[in-house]
């Protein structure tokens, strides 16, 4: 799995990935099989047309940090991986997929949200 592995280096890190190990752990256990989980601990935006907001163009993952545009995690979720973002200070959020922006026409977009509002969980995160 990518991202949810690999040798610790540090409490922080090894806190940063203990809920999403429970996460799959309890997917598990329910018999709900996952293809692969990602962690997502930035955000690369881009400026809408309106030239008003920015909205999210991609992702970037942790601890290897690799960029995926809106449309490869979309696809990736559908595929039946699961992707999660975490704020420090936060719980982690499971990240779904929306038919598009609230505020545009950028579609598919991502959020972590169980409505279609826009998001304060990923719009927190740093750059990528």
């Amino acid at each position: 799995m990518r991202g949810a592995g690999g040798g610790g280096s540090g409490n922080r890190e090894s806190h940063r990935r203990e809920p999403f190990a429970r996460a799959v752990d309890m997917r598990a256990r329910r018999g709900i099989s996952t293809l692969a989980v990602f962690l997502v601990g930035h955000v690369r935006t881009e400026p809408c047309l309106d030239g008003i907001h920015r909205h999210i163009e991609g992702v970037c993952t942790y601890p290897v940090p690799h960029h995926y545009t809106r449309q490869e995690v979309a696809d990736s979720i559908k595929a039946g991986n699961e992707w999660y973002s975490h704020v420090d200070g936060s719980a982690p959020a499971r990240i779904r997929t929306i038919a598009g922006c609230p505020r545009c026409s950028a579609a598919p977009y991502l959020t972590t949200r169980a409505d279609s509002l826009a998001d304060s969980h990923l719009d927190a995160l740093p750059d990528c």
